[in-house]
């Protein structure tokens, strides 16, 4: 094989896997039936977009599952067994993904509706 065939097949390879990944992570995921916490979010343009809110929520003490669903806008969260995780902690992962959190709601007890959404622009998000 000659360089001309090598370092482009290479770069094919990278890009393949590097935009895959992310996508193949997130459909092999069971979505979570019965979540503690979810999240509605805007900005979840790309499976990057994705995935990095997805590992920066696992990040948070006494989450256990995190199922991001790109289309809906929404996080499902699950919690460690009796683990409560504050809603300032979850709005600064939001936020510090680049992403706009809307609402916060807890499937059969109460809803919490931000104010205003808050985005990393935001003077809420300091």
């Amino acid at each position: 094989m000659t360089r001309k065939t090598i370092v482009p097949g290479i770069i094919l390879g990278f890009m393949i896997s590097f935009f895959m990944t992310p996508m193949e992570l997130l459909a092999k995921k069971e979505k979570i039936t019965n979540p503690d916490v979810v999240l509605a979010v805007k900005g979840l343009a790309c499976p990057y977009c994705a995935f990095g809110l997805e590992k920066k929520l696992k990040t948070l003490d006494g989450v256990r599952e995190v199922y991001v669903t790109m289309n809906e806008g929404r996080v499902l969260l699950r919690l460690e067994d009796g683990a409560a995780v504050s809603e300032e902690k979850i709005r600064t992962a939001v936020i510090d993904t680049g992403m706009t959190l809307e609402k916060i709601t807890y499937p059969g007890k109460t809803e919490t509706a931000v104010k205003e959404p808050v985005s990393a622009g935001s003077d809420d998000s300091k």
